[in-house]
């Protein structure tokens, strides 16, 4: 049961340091571990990053934000040779750069928001894992004392038999 169990908490298996149930896993990989490879979202500009870690996007975004607007701008620029003729084109042009500008930064801020999240849950895991620890020891502690309470009671049983013989 405890392999199939969607209740079981079960570690990432990309090693990023979470433990979610088994039935997040698909999503937390999906949306939130950090060692997944994702592409940038830049690629359809012709960004090179087809694959890159989650954890490494923020980082590539800032390093690249010059290069991914000079690629989406010319990837505009080739729409616009091929279609322009007049100024509503520019002006349409214009606020897809401003648009797409805004985008980058999005996607930054998210990036940094999931890397703060993952830290967090990291830092989460690691709490209950020293929690379950200590449950651990505590329920090894109970047993030991159950045990002597019952040696002791024995004892007691084996004593008061023999005083009453």
């Amino acid at each position: 049961h405890l392999k199939k169990c969607p209740k079981m908490e079960v570690s990432c298996e990309l090693n990023c340091g979470i433990v979610v149930c088994r039935e997040d896993i698909a999503q937390h990989l999906a949306e939130d571990c950090i060692e997944k490879e994702i592409e940038c979202p830049f690629v359809k500009y012709k960004c090179e990053a087809i694959s890159i870690q989650r954890k490494h996007l923020s980082q590539h975004l800032e390093e690249t934000e010059t290069k991914h607007l000079r690629l989406k701008l010319n990837a505009m620029e080739d729409i616009l040779f091929k279609q322009c003729e007049g100024s509503n084109e520019i002006k349409q042009y214009v606020d897809e750069c401003k648009q797409h500008r805004n985008e980058s930064k999005k996607y930054r801020d998210e990036s940094k928001q999931h890397r703060d999240e993952s830290k967090q849950h990291v830092d989460e895991s690691k709490q209950h894992r020293d929690e379950s620890k200590q449950h651990v020891e505590e329920s090894k502690q109970h047993r030991d004392e159950s045990k002597q309470h019952r040696d002791q009671s024995k004892q007691h049983r084996g004593e008061s038999k023999q005083y009453r013989d």
